[in-house]
Protein backbone atom coordinates (compact mmCIF):
# COMPACT_ATOMS: atom_id res chain seq x y z
CA UNK A 1 0.00 0.00 0.00
CA UNK A 2 1.38 3.59 -0.98
CA UNK A 3 2.30 5.86 1.62
CA UNK A 4 -0.08 8.55 0.69
CA UNK A 5 -2.76 6.18 1.50
CA UNK A 6 -1.56 4.81 4.83
CA UNK A 7 -1.46 9.21 5.80
CA UNK A 8 -5.16 9.63 4.52
CA UNK A 9 -6.29 6.48 6.49
CA UNK A 10 -4.27 7.21 9.91
CA UNK A 11 -5.95 10.72 9.90
CA UNK A 12 -9.30 9.32 9.48
CA UNK A 13 -9.00 7.39 12.24
CA UNK A 14 -7.99 10.20 14.68
CA UNK A 15 -10.59 12.46 13.34
CA UNK A 16 -13.04 9.87 14.21
CA UNK A 17 -11.43 9.51 17.36
CA UNK A 18 -11.98 13.17 18.22
CA UNK A 19 -15.46 12.94 17.48
CA UNK A 20 -16.04 9.96 19.66
CA UNK A 21 -14.47 11.68 22.25
CA UNK A 22 -16.66 14.84 21.71
CA UNK A 23 -19.93 13.02 22.06
CA UNK A 24 -19.24 11.21 25.20
CA UNK A 25 -18.49 14.36 26.94
CA UNK A 26 -22.02 15.48 25.07
CA UNK A 27 -24.05 12.34 26.75
CA UNK A 28 -22.93 13.26 30.23
CA UNK A 29 -26.05 15.54 30.08
CA UNK A 30 -29.06 15.37 28.19
CA UNK A 31 -29.05 17.74 25.39
CA UNK A 32 -32.00 20.49 24.99
CA UNK A 33 -33.81 20.41 21.62
CA UNK A 34 -32.19 23.57 21.13
CA UNK A 35 -28.79 22.34 21.30
CA UNK A 36 -29.00 19.34 19.32
CA UNK A 37 -31.24 22.00 16.35
CA UNK A 38 -27.18 23.77 16.19
CA UNK A 39 -25.36 20.75 15.93
CA UNK A 40 -27.63 19.76 12.87
CA UNK A 41 -26.71 22.99 11.62
CA UNK A 42 -23.07 23.13 12.06
CA UNK A 43 -22.89 19.53 11.21
CA UNK A 44 -24.71 19.64 7.80
CA UNK A 45 -24.82 15.87 6.02
CA UNK A 46 -21.89 15.64 3.18
CA UNK A 47 -23.65 15.53 -0.19
CA UNK A 48 -22.93 12.93 -2.29
CA UNK A 49 -20.77 13.88 -4.84
CA UNK A 50 -18.52 14.59 -1.98
CA UNK A 51 -19.59 11.25 -0.34
CA UNK A 52 -17.82 9.42 -3.53
CA UNK A 53 -14.77 11.64 -3.08
CA UNK A 54 -14.51 10.29 0.33
CA UNK A 55 -14.73 7.18 -0.42
CA UNK A 56 -12.33 6.53 -3.62
CA UNK A 57 -8.83 5.95 -3.14
CA UNK A 58 -6.59 8.70 -3.24
CA UNK A 59 -3.94 9.27 -6.41
CA UNK A 60 -0.65 7.97 -6.48
CA UNK A 61 2.29 9.89 -5.92
CA UNK A 62 5.43 10.02 -8.16
CA UNK A 63 8.34 7.21 -8.09
CA UNK A 64 10.62 7.96 -6.07
CA UNK A 65 14.61 7.28 -8.14
CA UNK A 66 17.83 6.93 -6.65
CA UNK A 67 20.34 9.68 -7.76
CA UNK A 68 22.78 6.79 -8.51
CA UNK A 69 23.10 5.10 -12.18
CA UNK A 70 22.58 1.34 -12.75
CA UNK A 71 23.98 -0.59 -15.44
CA UNK A 72 24.95 -3.46 -17.78
CA UNK A 73 26.92 -3.91 -20.50
CA UNK A 74 24.55 -2.42 -22.63
CA UNK A 75 22.12 0.64 -20.74
CA UNK A 76 21.68 2.30 -17.80
CA UNK A 77 19.30 3.70 -15.42
CA UNK A 78 17.79 5.20 -12.31
CA UNK A 79 16.23 2.16 -10.00
CA UNK A 80 13.10 3.51 -7.99
CA UNK A 81 13.49 3.36 -4.31
CA UNK A 82 9.60 2.62 -3.44
CA UNK A 83 9.08 -0.58 -1.68
CA UNK A 84 8.27 -3.46 -3.74
CA UNK A 85 8.73 -0.88 -7.14
CA UNK A 86 10.68 -2.08 -10.73
CA UNK A 87 10.71 0.47 -12.60
CA UNK A 88 13.70 2.30 -13.82
CA UNK A 89 13.95 5.62 -14.73
CA UNK A 90 16.03 7.88 -17.72
CA UNK A 91 16.52 4.23 -19.29
CA UNK A 92 18.59 4.11 -22.01
CA UNK A 93 21.85 2.21 -24.02
CA UNK A 94 24.95 3.53 -23.35
CA UNK A 95 26.77 5.88 -25.53
CA UNK A 96 30.24 5.26 -25.75
CA UNK A 97 33.37 7.81 -26.03
CA UNK A 98 36.80 6.32 -26.89
CA UNK A 99 39.75 6.85 -24.16
CA UNK A 100 42.35 7.37 -25.85
CA UNK A 101 44.55 7.94 -23.22
CA UNK A 102 43.48 4.66 -21.68
CA UNK A 103 43.45 2.81 -24.93
CA UNK A 104 46.51 0.85 -27.06
CA UNK A 105 46.48 0.43 -30.50
CA UNK A 106 47.08 -2.85 -32.06
CA UNK A 107 50.11 -3.78 -33.88
CA UNK A 108 51.30 -6.93 -36.05
CA UNK A 109 53.07 -8.01 -33.08
CA UNK A 110 50.85 -7.85 -30.12
CA UNK A 111 47.08 -7.00 -29.86
CA UNK A 112 45.40 -3.85 -28.43
CA UNK A 113 43.00 -2.44 -25.91
CA UNK A 114 40.17 -0.25 -27.00
CA UNK A 115 38.93 1.54 -23.27
CA UNK A 116 35.18 3.32 -23.84
CA UNK A 117 33.71 5.66 -21.28
CA UNK A 118 29.69 6.16 -21.51
CA UNK A 119 29.45 9.62 -21.58
CA UNK A 120 26.26 9.64 -19.41
CA UNK A 121 26.60 7.21 -16.85
CA UNK A 122 30.18 6.88 -16.70
CA UNK A 123 30.47 2.80 -17.08
CA UNK A 124 33.55 2.20 -18.71
CA UNK A 125 34.29 -0.84 -21.54
CA UNK A 126 37.70 -3.00 -22.15
CA UNK A 127 37.77 -4.62 -25.56
CA UNK A 128 40.79 -6.58 -26.62
CA UNK A 129 41.65 -5.96 -30.51
CA UNK A 130 43.28 -8.44 -32.36
CA UNK A 131 46.95 -8.60 -33.47
CA UNK A 132 46.74 -6.65 -37.32
CA UNK A 133 48.41 -7.76 -40.38
CA UNK A 134 51.60 -7.74 -41.43
CA UNK A 135 52.05 -5.09 -44.37
CA UNK A 136 54.59 -6.39 -46.58
CA UNK A 137 56.57 -4.49 -48.86
CA UNK A 138 58.81 -6.05 -51.70
CA UNK A 139 62.62 -5.61 -51.03
CA UNK A 140 64.10 -4.56 -54.49
CA UNK A 141 67.56 -5.20 -53.82
CA UNK A 142 67.15 -9.37 -52.62
CA UNK A 143 64.29 -10.16 -55.30
CA UNK A 144 64.83 -11.42 -58.31
CA UNK A 145 62.33 -11.71 -61.09
CA UNK A 146 61.95 -15.39 -63.07
CA UNK A 147 62.57 -15.94 -67.10
CA UNK A 148 61.48 -18.23 -69.21
CA UNK A 149 64.11 -20.80 -68.09
CA UNK A 150 65.04 -19.81 -64.31
CA UNK A 151 63.01 -19.14 -61.10
CA UNK A 152 62.91 -16.00 -59.65
CA UNK A 153 62.28 -15.43 -55.96
CA UNK A 154 60.29 -12.46 -54.15
CA UNK A 155 61.62 -11.25 -50.46
CA UNK A 156 59.61 -9.02 -48.72
CA UNK A 157 59.77 -7.02 -45.44
CA UNK A 158 56.77 -6.10 -43.10
CA UNK A 159 56.94 -2.12 -43.30
CA UNK A 160 56.28 -2.02 -39.54
CA UNK A 161 57.99 -4.91 -37.52
CA UNK A 162 61.22 -6.98 -38.73
CA UNK A 163 59.04 -9.70 -39.74
CA UNK A 164 60.09 -11.02 -43.34
CA UNK A 165 58.60 -13.79 -45.94
CA UNK A 166 60.34 -14.96 -48.93
CA UNK A 167 58.42 -16.37 -52.15
CA UNK A 168 59.98 -18.66 -54.50
CA UNK A 169 58.51 -18.13 -58.23
CA UNK A 170 58.77 -21.04 -60.78
CA UNK A 171 60.64 -19.98 -64.40
CA UNK A 172 57.98 -18.58 -66.60
CA UNK A 173 58.60 -21.05 -69.30
CA UNK A 174 58.82 -20.55 -73.47
CA UNK A 175 56.12 -19.74 -75.15
CA UNK A 176 57.08 -21.20 -78.77
CA UNK A 177 55.33 -19.57 -81.52
CA UNK A 178 56.38 -20.13 -85.21
CA UNK A 179 58.15 -17.09 -86.52
CA UNK A 180 57.63 -16.81 -90.14
CA UNK A 181 59.34 -14.24 -91.06
CA UNK A 182 62.87 -16.15 -89.98
CA UNK A 183 65.14 -16.78 -93.06
CA UNK A 184 66.35 -20.46 -91.91
CA UNK A 185 62.44 -21.54 -92.26
CA UNK A 186 62.44 -24.55 -94.94
CA UNK A 187 60.06 -26.68 -96.46
CA UNK A 188 60.70 -30.91 -96.19
CA UNK A 189 61.75 -31.83 -99.47
CA UNK A 190 62.30 -36.19 -100.14
CA UNK A 191 65.83 -35.81 -99.31
CA UNK A 192 65.74 -33.22 -96.87
CA UNK A 193 64.44 -32.49 -93.51
CA UNK A 194 62.34 -28.69 -93.30
CA UNK A 195 62.74 -26.29 -90.38
CA UNK A 196 60.37 -24.27 -88.69
CA UNK A 197 61.68 -21.70 -86.66
CA UNK A 198 60.00 -20.67 -83.22
CA UNK A 199 60.79 -17.89 -80.98
CA UNK A 200 59.55 -17.02 -77.57
CA UNK A 201 57.79 -13.60 -77.20
CA UNK A 202 59.29 -12.98 -73.65
CA UNK A 203 62.71 -13.69 -74.11
CA UNK A 204 63.37 -13.46 -78.10
CA UNK A 205 65.03 -16.87 -78.25
CA UNK A 206 64.24 -18.70 -81.09
CA UNK A 207 64.80 -22.44 -82.03
CA UNK A 208 64.63 -24.53 -85.18
CA UNK A 209 62.27 -27.55 -85.23
CA UNK A 210 63.23 -30.63 -87.45
CA UNK A 211 60.26 -31.10 -90.14
CA UNK A 212 59.84 -34.99 -91.58
CA UNK A 213 61.30 -35.37 -94.85
CA UNK A 214 58.56 -35.41 -97.72
CA UNK A 215 57.88 -39.32 -98.01
CA UNK A 216 59.57 -40.72 -101.68
CA UNK A 217 56.95 -42.09 -104.07
CA UNK A 218 59.11 -44.84 -104.78
CA UNK A 219 58.37 -46.60 -108.27
CA UNK A 220 60.29 -50.12 -109.05
CA UNK A 221 62.88 -50.42 -111.47
CA UNK A 222 61.94 -53.11 -113.27
CA UNK A 223 64.91 -55.46 -114.41
CA UNK A 224 67.13 -53.82 -112.43
CA UNK A 225 68.15 -56.06 -109.74
CA UNK A 226 71.09 -56.60 -107.57
CA UNK A 227 72.54 -60.28 -105.70
CA UNK A 228 74.09 -60.31 -102.48
CA UNK A 229 77.60 -62.85 -101.96
CA UNK A 230 74.95 -65.34 -100.34
CA UNK A 231 73.23 -64.96 -103.27
CA UNK A 232 70.16 -63.31 -102.29
CA UNK A 233 68.01 -61.03 -104.44
CA UNK A 234 68.05 -56.81 -103.70
CA UNK A 235 65.53 -54.76 -105.55
CA UNK A 236 65.90 -51.40 -106.82
CA UNK A 237 63.75 -48.39 -106.56
CA UNK A 238 63.50 -44.99 -107.99
CA UNK A 239 61.67 -41.46 -107.10
CA UNK A 240 60.74 -38.49 -109.12
CA UNK A 241 63.34 -36.85 -107.22
CA UNK A 242 66.27 -39.11 -107.91
CA UNK A 243 66.90 -41.16 -105.30
CA UNK A 244 67.53 -44.39 -105.33
CA UNK A 245 66.50 -47.25 -102.86
CA UNK A 246 66.89 -50.73 -102.28
CA UNK A 247 64.72 -53.49 -100.40
CA UNK A 248 64.87 -57.01 -99.06
CA UNK A 249 61.89 -58.94 -98.51
CA UNK A 250 61.39 -59.14 -94.75
CA UNK A 251 59.24 -62.44 -94.71
CA UNK A 252 61.51 -64.08 -97.12
CA UNK A 253 63.07 -66.31 -94.61
CA UNK A 254 65.53 -67.81 -97.06
CA UNK A 255 67.01 -64.42 -96.93
CA UNK A 256 68.70 -64.61 -93.55
CA UNK A 257 71.86 -64.50 -92.84
CA UNK A 258 73.25 -67.71 -90.89
CA UNK A 259 73.66 -67.08 -87.23
CA UNK A 260 70.59 -64.71 -86.88
CA UNK A 261 68.39 -65.91 -83.76
CA UNK A 262 65.42 -64.95 -84.86
CA UNK A 263 62.38 -66.85 -83.14
CA UNK A 264 60.86 -68.57 -85.83
CA UNK A 265 63.83 -68.73 -88.23
CA UNK A 266 63.92 -72.18 -88.60
CA UNK A 267 60.90 -73.95 -89.29
CA UNK A 268 58.73 -70.98 -89.09
CA UNK A 269 55.11 -71.23 -90.15
CA UNK A 270 52.77 -68.04 -90.20
CA UNK A 271 50.29 -68.00 -87.53
CA UNK A 272 52.09 -69.14 -84.60
CA UNK A 273 53.24 -67.60 -82.18
CA UNK A 274 56.54 -66.15 -83.07
CA UNK A 275 54.51 -64.59 -86.52
CA UNK A 276 51.61 -62.41 -87.65
CA UNK A 277 50.49 -62.05 -90.83
CA UNK A 278 54.15 -62.33 -92.65
CA UNK A 279 55.97 -61.06 -90.32
CA UNK A 280 58.51 -62.13 -87.50
CA UNK A 281 59.16 -61.23 -83.69
CA UNK A 282 62.29 -61.61 -82.35
CA UNK A 283 62.21 -62.37 -78.93
CA UNK A 284 63.49 -60.87 -75.51
CA UNK A 285 67.12 -59.85 -76.47
CA UNK A 286 67.55 -61.92 -79.71
CA UNK A 287 68.39 -59.61 -82.59
CA UNK A 288 68.02 -60.47 -86.54
CA UNK A 289 70.55 -58.99 -89.15
CA UNK A 290 71.07 -58.40 -93.13
CA UNK A 291 73.58 -58.05 -95.30
CA UNK A 292 73.02 -55.31 -97.26
CA UNK A 293 74.97 -54.34 -100.89
CA UNK A 294 76.80 -50.79 -100.59
CA UNK A 295 76.19 -49.53 -104.01
CA UNK A 296 77.45 -45.91 -103.36
CA UNK A 297 78.87 -43.30 -101.00
CA UNK A 298 76.60 -40.90 -99.40
CA UNK A 299 74.07 -40.51 -96.31
CA UNK A 300 72.20 -44.12 -96.21
CA UNK A 301 69.01 -44.57 -94.44
CA UNK A 302 67.77 -47.67 -93.21
CA UNK A 303 63.81 -48.34 -92.92
CA UNK A 304 62.55 -51.95 -91.80
CA UNK A 305 58.04 -52.55 -92.12
CA UNK A 306 56.91 -52.45 -88.48
CA UNK A 307 53.44 -53.52 -87.52
CA UNK A 308 52.92 -53.76 -83.32
CA UNK A 309 50.84 -56.15 -81.63
CA UNK A 310 47.47 -55.03 -80.31
CA UNK A 311 48.17 -55.42 -76.52
CA UNK A 312 51.38 -53.29 -76.88
CA UNK A 313 50.87 -50.42 -79.10
CA UNK A 314 49.82 -47.35 -76.01
CA UNK A 315 52.94 -47.41 -74.03
CA UNK A 316 55.74 -49.73 -74.98
CA UNK A 317 58.90 -46.93 -75.81
CA UNK A 318 60.27 -47.91 -79.34
CA UNK A 319 63.85 -45.82 -78.02
CA UNK A 320 63.56 -48.24 -75.08
CA UNK A 321 63.26 -51.66 -76.16
CA UNK A 322 64.89 -51.88 -79.38
CA UNK A 323 69.06 -51.26 -80.74
CA UNK A 324 69.79 -50.84 -84.09
CA UNK A 325 73.84 -50.91 -85.59
CA UNK A 326 75.78 -50.75 -88.34
CA UNK A 327 78.76 -52.84 -88.91
CA UNK A 328 78.27 -53.96 -85.12
CA UNK A 329 78.39 -50.22 -84.41
CA UNK A 330 75.36 -49.25 -82.42
CA UNK A 331 73.71 -46.18 -84.40
CA UNK A 332 70.94 -43.38 -83.23
CA UNK A 333 67.46 -44.37 -82.97
CA UNK A 334 65.55 -41.78 -84.96
CA UNK A 335 62.29 -42.91 -83.77
CA UNK A 336 61.44 -42.10 -80.25
CA UNK A 337 58.21 -42.68 -77.95
CA UNK A 338 55.45 -44.66 -78.25
CA UNK A 339 54.33 -47.03 -80.67
CA UNK A 340 51.20 -45.03 -81.02
CA UNK A 341 53.05 -42.13 -81.51
CA UNK A 342 54.98 -42.93 -84.96
CA UNK A 343 52.68 -43.66 -87.22
CA UNK A 344 52.02 -47.54 -87.75
CA UNK A 345 48.82 -49.03 -88.05
CA UNK A 346 47.72 -52.47 -86.50
CA UNK A 347 47.74 -55.20 -89.19
CA UNK A 348 49.85 -53.30 -91.36
CA UNK A 349 53.41 -53.20 -92.01
CA UNK A 350 54.57 -49.60 -92.36
CA UNK A 351 57.77 -49.13 -93.18
CA UNK A 352 59.53 -47.02 -90.29
CA UNK A 353 63.06 -44.70 -90.75
CA UNK A 354 64.82 -47.03 -88.12
CA UNK A 355 68.17 -44.94 -88.32
CA UNK A 356 71.45 -43.30 -90.99
CA UNK A 357 74.54 -43.90 -91.41
CA UNK A 358 77.04 -42.63 -93.86
CA UNK A 359 78.43 -45.07 -96.65
CA UNK A 360 82.55 -44.14 -96.88
CA UNK A 361 83.94 -44.88 -100.30
CA UNK A 362 85.92 -48.24 -99.34
CA UNK A 363 82.64 -49.55 -98.41
CA UNK A 364 81.14 -49.70 -102.10
CA UNK A 365 81.10 -52.93 -103.90
CA UNK A 366 81.33 -54.25 -100.26
CA UNK A 367 78.40 -54.91 -97.64
CA UNK A 368 77.23 -53.58 -94.76
CA UNK A 369 75.50 -55.59 -91.61
CA UNK A 370 72.55 -54.30 -90.64
CA UNK A 371 70.93 -55.79 -86.80
CA UNK A 372 68.21 -55.14 -84.94
CA UNK A 373 67.87 -55.58 -80.92
CA UNK A 374 64.68 -56.32 -79.06
CA UNK A 375 66.46 -56.21 -75.82
CA UNK A 376 63.28 -56.89 -74.17
CA UNK A 377 59.72 -58.41 -75.60
CA UNK A 378 58.25 -55.44 -76.97
CA UNK A 379 55.69 -57.28 -78.84
CA UNK A 380 56.63 -55.83 -82.72
CA UNK A 381 56.26 -57.65 -85.57
CA UNK A 382 59.29 -56.98 -88.27
CA UNK A 383 57.53 -57.71 -92.07
CA UNK A 384 57.18 -56.35 -95.67
CA UNK A 385 60.73 -54.92 -95.85
CA UNK A 386 63.78 -53.38 -95.53
CA UNK A 387 64.79 -50.62 -97.35
CA UNK A 388 68.12 -48.91 -97.58
CA UNK A 389 67.96 -45.44 -99.40
CA UNK A 390 70.92 -43.87 -101.17
CA UNK A 391 70.66 -40.35 -100.99
CA UNK A 392 72.30 -38.38 -103.43
CA UNK A 393 75.56 -36.26 -102.30
CA UNK A 394 74.61 -32.66 -101.59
Amino acid sequence: MKKKSLMTIASLFLVSGLIACGTTTDNSSTPSSEDSTVSSIDTPAASSSEAGQQSSAPAEESHHYASTWESDKGNHWHSCNDADCDEMGSFGAHTFVKDTKKSVEATCTAKGLLVETCSVCGFTSEIVTPIIPHEFVKDASRSTDATCEVAGVIVEKCAHCPEEKTTNVAALGHKWAADPTDPRNCESTHTKNGVVVEKCPTCKESREVKQPMVKHEWTIAEGQTLTTVSGKTVQKWTCSCGTESYTMQVYDWDFLSPGSNAAGVEGFTPGTDQGHANGMRIAGNGSVYWNFPVVKAGLCQVAVGCNPAPTSILSTQIQQKNTIKINDVESTLIPQGAYNTLGLTTGAFDELLLTEFTATTEMVGSEAKIEITQKASSRLYWGGVVRVTFLPIA
